[in-house]
């Protein structure tokens, strides 16, 4: 694929991984000065959390382009695995501490506004809920820009932008019958888009075997390339 054209794609893509926060705040919008707080802060939390995913992303396509190139399938396959191990397990580990730092960062960034941090912690516990799917994604997104394919990873995200904009309203507010779920709604909403738009990889082809394994050397390679690339 020309380079002009490989980055347009990808541009397109990373142009709608962003309007989910955008489709939520809107949204919300319609609820009251309160939530509309809550869903910045929690935004501005999810733009740290998709930062740091860019860093699984950055190092596994670096290190999978470098094995390409050097007609390393094996090595290009060991990488993809280790790291989709690691970003799961990293993903698990942050559902499960939730209890212990979502509170305190909220109240942080609220200044102890208790209103905000009851309604904040409420839409941010139920979008975390995504992050398994955010950081697979931005796994996968490499593995297969890494092959050349830059049509999968956005056609994903136009799932996840498109299906948000229609799920998320649909469960805060109320809309085609279903409950008025408020905050709580929108976070589920944002959640369940988000893996929706995982699905589209399994009816995609790999450009190499996706497999797990036990992270060892090559994932911590991929974070330490992908910290680097990303300072």
């Amino acid at each position: 694929m020309e380079l002009s054209k490989f980055a347009y794609i990808t541009a397109i893509g990373t142009l709608a991984d962003s309007l989910i926060s955008l489709i939520s705040l809107i949204t919300v919008s319609k609820l009251s000065t309160v939530a509309i707080a809550a869903t910045g802060i929690v935004s501005y939390l999810f733009f740290l959390i998709n930062a740091a995913s860019m860093v699984f992303t950055g190092g596994l396509m670096v290190l999978i382009s470098q094995a390409f190139g050097a007609r390393k399938l094996e090595l290009a396959e060991e990488a993809s695995a280790e790291t989709l191990s690691l970003a799961m397990a990293s993903s698990l580990i942050a559902l499960i501490s939730m209890p212990m730092w979502l509170k305190p960062y909220l109240e942080l960034v609220s200044m102890g506004n208790s209103d905000i941090v009851s309604e904040s912690y409420i839409y941010a516990s139920m979008r975390l809920l995504s992050l398994p799917a955010i950081l697979i994604n931005s796994s996968l997104s490499a593995i297969y820009r890494a092959g050349d394919d830059a049509y999968t990873p956005t056609i994903c995200s136009l799932v996840n932008a498109s299906s948000g904009a229609i799920i998320i309203p649909s469960m805060t507010l109320g809309l085609f019958g279903l409950p008025r779920m408020g905050l709580l709604g929108a976070g589920l909403g944002s959640s369940i888009s988000s893996y929706l738009s995982v699905l589209v990889y399994a009816v995609r082809p790999p450009p190499l075997r996706i497999g797990i394994r036990r992270p060892r050397s090559l994932a911590a390679k991929v974070i330490w390339i992908g910290a680097a690339h990303g300072s």
